[in-house]
């Protein structure tokens, strides 16, 4: 049996309408519970994201995740290096 590896190609995650790019808090950027927030585009390593089956990671590896208490009331975006 052959291993089979897929390239993944980080981009940035645009707001639609708004031409605005989801960004990482630049100072938390590789931190646990930075804040995720949205910015204007500017090509940077804190708006660089890969979807990966389920999931999407940062440009620092983190995962994108819903902080559990506000999920569902707007649901404040942060990342995390735990698999949501």
């Amino acid at each position: 049996m052959g291993t089979t590896f897929v390239r993944l190609t980080a981009v940035p995650l645009i707001v639609s309408g708004a031409r605005k790019c989801l960004d990482v808090h630049v100072p938390d950027q590789h931190n646990n519970g930075a804040r995720v927030q949205v910015w204007d585009c500017n090509n940077a390593l804190q708006q660089t994201w890969k979807i990966e089956g389920d999931t999407i990671r940062s440009g620092a590896g983190k995962y994108l995740d819903a902080h559990a208490p506000d999920q569902y009331s707007n649901g404040a975006l942060r990342q995390t290096s735990i698999t949501p």
